[in-house]
């Protein structure tokens, strides 16, 4: 043991390094601070557009926003985006007046701010680990750390040392598929396995330096 660390931490280590990853791979990819406004920014868009399709007699009738938004996201040609097409008031089409600026507004701040949540949920699960917390995370997902979507399980000793993440955001399937996950979980390993090398092989230089 020339770094002092356990099996233990060392597949601590790899497990945190898979959830940031797989976290990076929620849909839309990144982590940045950059990301969460382009992101929070493109719901805003997608909810006038519900707004305004429903209005004028696109999507199904109703006057409620959340279900305006529901309807135009299944509606659309990606599941779960509402469609590109910019709506416009236009003559002789009857405005329904379903839904008020307000209730849309309203509605809006709401769903702006749950960005991120499902990419925290997958921090949470490697804070969850224990020892350490990941660092760097942006205000945009950390503020969704605690929503209890996220959680660890370590079970056995030594070589016989399992570590499990758990990500159970509701809809987690339809922005990051399995295989997205399988690829992602080998390449978080990678990532932990190269970084407990550099830890032995500087370990074992500062050791040869001593002797």
């Amino acid at each position: 043991n020339f770094t002092g660390k356990t099996v233990e931490d060392g597949m601590n280590g790899i497990a945190r390094s898979v959830a940031r990853k797989l976290a990076d791979r929620v849909q839309p990819w990144g982590l940045t601070a950059a990301k969460g406004q382009k992101f929070q920014k493109s719901i805003g868009h997608q909810v006038d557009r519900a707004w305004f399709g429903t209005n004028l007699g696109a999507f199904p009738e109703t006057r409620e926003m959340k279900q305006a938004h529901y309807n135009a996201r299944t509606n659309g040609t990606r599941m779960g985006a509402v469609p590109q097409r910019q709506f416009r008031k236009e003559q002789g089409k009857p405005w329904l007046k379903l839904i008020s600026r307000d209730e849309r507004d309203s509605y809006k701040a709401k769903a702006e701010a749950k960005a991120g949540r499902a990419k925290a949920a997958w921090i949470e699960a490697a804070n969850d680990i224990g020892s350490e917390k990941l660092s760097g995370i942006p205000n945009w997902i950390k503020r969704h750390t605690k929503s209890g979507y996220g959680h660890s399980t370590k079970t056995g000793k030594g070589m016989n040392y399992v570590v499990q993440i758990f990500n159970l955001t509701p809809y987690m399937e339809r922005i990051l598929p399995q295989e997205t996950v399988n690829k992602t979980a080998d390449e978080g390993k990678r990532n932990g396995l190269k970084r407990i090398e550099k830890q032995i092989d500087a370990a074992i230089e500062k050791a040869n330096r001593t002797t």
